[in-house]
């Protein structure tokens, strides 16, 4: 029973619909748990990825989304009418015209 509750990395793949090697760079930056279930001795390592641990990056990734948005907004925001840009401001105090 607890064989279902893990997912290989393609099946990841498909379930958070990114490419598989980007499930692959997840694990190897320690963003996403994974088990390593190869044999000993083996040259490829065998990743297991639990279902819960899925559920749970797909939730960070969601409020990590939902954070950047808010701080595009905040930071893209126009700015207000009394703010003079820097160059208005140098241009208006040196007389320079450049």
């Amino acid at each position: 029973m607890k064989h279902q509750r893990l997912k290989t990395p393609g099946e990841v793949a498909e379930l958070l619909e990114i490419h598989l090697t980007k499930v692959y760079d997840l694990i190897r930056s320690g963003a996403l748990q994974a088990e390593d279930h190869s044999l000993p001795g083996a040259r490829r390592k065998t990743w297991r990825i639990d279902v819960s641990e899925v559920a749970a990056f797909r939730q960070r990734a969601r409020r990590l989304t939902v954070s950047q948005i808010e701080h595009e907004r905040r930071v893209s925001s126009p700015p207000s009418d009394d703010v003079i840009p820097f160059r208005a401001r140098r241009r208006a105090l040196t007389g320079c015209g450049r």
